[in-house]
């Protein structure tokens, strides 16, 4: 595939240079606004957690999280996708920002219209009437602490298509060497 590929050091000197044109590369390919929307999150780990005190690549920039699972160090990354599972928005972050302030940005920023689909994490009251005066309506599960209301059949359906069989699987890009 790659005629001459750098060595993995090099690679890593490369890397800096190329942030700029992805995210130029990210912004025109991005997917058409359908409004049908569904955001997700996930971590990703710089190091294993036994070895956090001795990283030094990522020292300042990652943050300790805490992920559904368990507690990790690193990034997580937020997107959004429309139904045709094309990337609207995507979002790096430090391990332990949370995930409402991102999406609510994110939405922001692009000026979504319609209704988004996403877990429970994402609830929060303030923010849903926020966006929701901006034309985006925010359907999510229901706690186990929330007053039960009544969906729509089809919000029902597109709810459950959020699950992890639909997104994660298609925007699976875990890095499988983990840094010390």
């Amino acid at each position: 595939m790659f005629r001459n590929p750098p060595c993995y050091e090099r690679f890593v000197q490369l890397i800096p240079s190329l942030f700029l044109p992805l995210i130029v590369m990210l912004h025109y390919l991005s997917g058409k606004r359908t409004g049908i929307y569904y955001a997700d999150s996930t971590h990703f780990a710089v190091c294993k957690n036994i070895r956090i005190n001795s990283n030094r690549t990522f020292n300042n920039l990652a943050k300790m999280g805490r992920s559904s699972v368990d507690w990790f160090f690193g990034f997580k990354l937020h997107m959004i996708i429309n139904d045709k599972g094309e990337i609207i928005a995507v979002k790096i972050t430090k391990g332990n920002v949370d995930d409402r302030i991102a999406f609510e940005a994110m939405v922001i920023k692009k000026g979504l219209k319609g209704k988004c689909y996403d877990d429970k994490e994402f609830i929060s009251e303030k923010m849903f009437t926020k966006l929701y005066k901006q034309g985006l309506i925010k359907i999510t599960g229901i706690r186990k602490d929330m007053k039960n209301y009544l969906l729509p059949l089809l919000d029902k359906i597109l709810l459950r298509a959020l699950n992890v069989k639909y997104i994660k699987p298609r925007i699976t890009c875990r890095n499988s060497r983990i840094v010390s």
